[in-house]
C-alpha cells in the first residue's frame, strides 16, 4: 500500500517552534497549517507566507506558487473521488476548482503557464 503524500504541513510541523508570534500568530500559524494541510508537496515549487511589518496583529498571508502538476489537481484531475472533504463541500474550493477547469482549456499543453495561488485566511 502507497502511503499518502506528505502535505506542505510536515514544512510547518518543522517551523512552527521558530515562528515568533510577533511575527506570525499562533492564529495565522494555525489557519496556514490548516490550508497547507490540504496541498501535497509537489504542488508548489515556491511557497512562503508574507507579515505586515511594524504591525502587531500578526495577520499573515500564504502563498503557493503552482506547479502544473499542482495546478492539474486543483482542477481536480488528479484527485478524483480521493481529493480532501472539504474542496467537495466549500463553495469556495469549488469556484477554485472552476477557474483551474476552465484555465486548462486556455493552453495546448494545460497549465504549462501555472503561476501563483494566493490564500489569505480573512
Amino acid at each position: 500500500m502507497n502511503a499518502a503524500p506528505q502535505t506542505l504541513d510536515s514544512y510547518f510541523e518543522v517551523l512552527e517552534p521558530d515562528i515568533k508570534p510577533s511575527l506570525i500568530s499562533s492564529e495565522y500559524v494555525s489557519a496556514i497549517r490548516r490550508v497547507a494541510g490540504l496541498f501535497p508537496t509537489f504542488v508548489p515549487n515556491v511557497f512562503g507566507f508574507e507579515s505586515r511589518l511594524n504591525s502587531n496583529s500578526g495577520r499573515t498571508d500564504f502563498a503557493i506558487n503552482m506547479t502544473a502538476k499542482g495546478s492539474e489537481l486543483l482542477a481536480w484531475k488528479l484527485f478524483d473521488q480521493s481529493q480532501p472533504e472539504v474542496f467537495r463541500q466549500e463553495e469556495r474550493w469549488k469556484r477554485v476548482s472552476h477557474f483551474f477547469q476552465e484555465w486548462g482549456k486556455t493552453n495546448s499543453s494545460p497549465f504549462a503557464d501555472a503561476n501563483s495561488l494566493s490564500h489569505s485566511p480573512n
